[in-house]
């Protein structure tokens, strides 16, 4: 549970840092075109955007493989069910011909 918890703050924190960079980047590229910052300035804040994009995507991972282990741990399969040859659908069907 707790680990879950942390993934869940993790993400969240991840998700507004990496919109805040993206914003970051959108306004040092304006700039620079302006002659105000250099191209170096924006690549390391795009380098920034880019690892807190990673974030989001490895704690959205995370947050995967912790469902399916809960899936996996309340005894769910990932196995199709076996279909009943008395099933309503296959009477229906019958009844038809």
């Amino acid at each position: 549970m707790h680990d879950a918890y942390a993934a869940l703050i993790s993400r969240r924190v991840a998700t507004s840092f990496s919109a805040k960079t993206e914003r970051f980047v959108h306004i040092a590229t304006v700039q620079c075109r302006a002659g105000r910052q250099d191209l170096l300035w924006v690549s390391n804040l795009q380098t920034t955007q880019f690892a807190a994009q990673s974030t989001v995507i490895r704690v959205q991972g995370q947050q995967h493989d912790n469902r399916i282990q809960v899936h996996l741990a309340l005894g769910g399969s990932f196995e199709s069910p076996a279909v009943d040859s008395a099933s309503p659908q296959s009477r229906a069907d019958e009844a038809e011909r």
